[in-house]
């Protein structure tokens, strides 16, 4: 009984090898994570339509514009009178590329200053800055995506004050985030900010007041 067993383990092996041998296959999985990106800057196309700036983009990153107070800043701007409240209003834009559809931008801002001279450090008080306006709080936009919080833009100042890296004298303020939605699934768009100073001092001292607008990017939430 046990020799009859061992020839049927043996005949059983035999079929079980001669099986495998006319081939076979499997199949395994392979996983490739493409992460985020997200990059600020680059000139923009000759004759960009969408290009807020008329083709004055200045930068492949952040430090060929010029240099105030130990800053490095890519582009200028003209701050308009509103003509409303005593009020400034400037708008800055940059060329973003992103791989994402989904992405956030928030900005931030500092007081202008005369000159770029924070009074607080050179002890002359005659001359206050012209204050960032909280209440009117930020307006981006973004060129080839659209807000997901229905509020055209708005970003509601966060009270964070920002200490630049390279000067702590000029403090930025920050907004919050706003999520944009993009129509591709990769996109290389104008982000703009807008945002408003209010002269409280109507006998304000004559001169040219110096302040920074700076834009944050991240990636945003997929779905």
């Amino acid at each position: 009984m046990k020799q009859h067993s061992a020839m049927a383990l043996v005949a059983a092996f035999a079929c079980a090898w001669q099986f495998a041998s006319a081939g076979t296959n499997d199949t395994a999985r392979i996983n490739a994570s493409i992460i985020p990106m997200i990059q600020i800057g680059g000139p923009s196309a000759p004759g960009d339509p969408d290009d807020p700036t008329n083709g004055n983009q200045v930068a492949q990153g952040n430090n060929l514009g010029g240099v105030i107070a130990g800053i490095a800043y890519g582009q200028s701007y003209t701050a308009l009178d509103s003509g409303a409240n005593n009020s400034f209003v400037a708008t800055g834009s940059w060329l973003i590329h992103s791989n994402t559809q989904v992405n956030k931008f928030a900005c931030s801002g500092t007081d202008l200053y005369k000159g770029a001279v924070n009074p607080a450090i050179q002890g002359d008080y005659n001359t206050q800055p012209i204050a960032l306006d909280f209440a009117r709080g930020a307006i981006l936009s973004a060129s080839l995506s659209n807000d997901l919080s229905g509020r055209e833009g708005f970003s509601a100042f966060t009270g964070d004050a920002v200490p630049d890296s390279s000067n702590p004298n000029w403090v930025f303020k920050k907004s919050d985030f706003v999520s944009f939605h993009g129509a591709q699934q990769q996109v290389t768009q104008w982000v703009s900010c807008k945002l408003t100073w209010t002269n409280h001092d109507l006998e304000k001292s004559q001169g040219v007041y110096v302040g920074y607008i700076r834009i944050y990017a991240m990636n945003g939430d997929h779905f």
